[in-house]
């Protein structure tokens, strides 16, 4: 099992271009832009969605069009995006601790970072640890199981 990322350019409507990393992730029908990117190649959203959140939680994001060009492929391909938000971290982890989710991960690829959620309550996770490159994760649920943080990072 691996975590696998490809690089790519996104463009919006005027022809800004930005490099970005992807996730790969098989079963996503969406891809989100954090709000730098797009901002940055001046997308505006043209409708909102409602998605579910891992926990079940229901949140509405503006969604806006742009065109992904991959090195695997010739041309680019025109997709929806989601618009992300400054604070969606902010959002969403609070909710998995609430739903009781014992420990979430949130990968941050600009920072090279990884911050562990551990230990749910009421008002959020009681544990917040901060790993970067050379670090070893070991998930709650499988404390046996030694993931190196470069794996993840890409």
């Amino acid at each position: 099992m691996g975590i696998s990322y490809v690089e790519g350019t996104v463009r919006g409507p005027t022809g800004r271009e930005a490099r970005v990393r992807f996730l790969i992730d098989s079963g996503a029908i969406y891809s989100l832009l954090p709000n730098a990117v797009w901002k940055e190649i001046g997308l505006t959203a043209t409708r909102e969605m409602e998605f579910a959140l891992a926990d079940g939680t229901a949140i509405s994001r503006p969604v806006s069009e742009c065109q992904i060009t991959l090195p695997q492929g010739p041309g680019g391909g025109h997709t929806p995006v989601v618009l992300g938000e400054p604070g969606d971290p902010d959002v969403k982890i609070p909710h998995y601790a609430r739903r009781g989710i014992p420990e979430a991960w949130l990968i941050d690829l600009e920072r090279d970072a990884i911050t562990c959620y551990r230990t749910p309550g009421p008002d959020g996770y009681e544990e917040i640890v901060t790993v970067n490159r050379g670090a070893t994760l070991r998930p709650v649920g499988l404390p046996e199981l030694a993931i190196d943080a470069d794996e993840i990072l890409g």
